[in-house]
């Protein structure tokens, strides 16, 4: 008290101490919201995820792994948007603060938003993806041809086209089945074009009295 009545070397220092608490305490506050970040996300992010398990897929889980740096990111802008107001009761801070909060908002939302896109364009390009690569399967390892009788676990008929995404296949009811590729690569498929041997079963009746 005597140092903070007298000064140091004569200098009243009151002044000086008042205009800074505003300064600390903003200070503080950013600092607060830095290093509680993480932990608020986390919170956040698992309270989403118990809400998530109720669904049947994972998609609702790969939206919300998108959000998880944008709103660590956004937690920190309200933090900083706190400071600043803190600051702009005692403290001329001119526009440049305010426009520089307002931008930081404006990226974490434009953040967040190519996020979900993002991931929302990978989730349809997966199904596509996998279909491309079971084309190329089909065509380098030869698994059938046109023309070629096959049968899976779900159809059975001979292929009368092969493309790049999808198989098409006549069954023998005459009906045309659009099978896509992935489908085609990951069961089994028999193949009885491609029999060396066929064994035939036949069925002959005869009388007891045949000799």
């Amino acid at each position: 008290m005597a140092v903070w009545n007298a000064g140091v070397l004569g200098v009243d220092l009151s002044p000086i101490l008042v205009d800074l608490s505003p300064i600390l305490v903003a200070l503080l506050v950013a600092l607060l919201f830095f290093l509680t970040r993480g932990f608020f996300t986390r919170i956040m992010m698992n309270g989403l995820r118990r809400l998530a398990r109720r669904s049947e897929t994972d998609i609702d889980d790969r939206f919300i792994d998108a959000l998880e740096n944008p709103t660590r990111f956004a937690f920190l802008v309200f933090g900083l948007y706190v400071a600043t107001n803190i600051l702009s009761t005692s403290v001329e801070t001119g526009d440049w603060m305010d426009v520089m909060i307002r931008s930081l908002i404006v990226l974490t939302l434009f953040w967040a938003l190519f996020r979900l896109i993002g991931t929302a364009a990978a989730l349809g390009a997966k199904d596509m993806i996998a279909n491309v690569f079971g084309g190329a399967m089909i065509f380098l390892n030869r698994l059938f041809d046109r023309g070629n009788w096959i049968k899976t676990p779900d159809l059975e008929g001979v292929v009368e086209e092969i493309g790049l995404i999808a198989t098409n296949v006549r069954r023998f009811d005459k009906a045309l089945v659009t099978v896509p590729n992935s489908q085609l690569t990951t069961g089994p498929i028999v193949n009885f074009s491609r029999m060396t041997n066929r064994r035939i079963y036949w069925k002959i009746g005869v009388e007891y009295r045949t000799t």
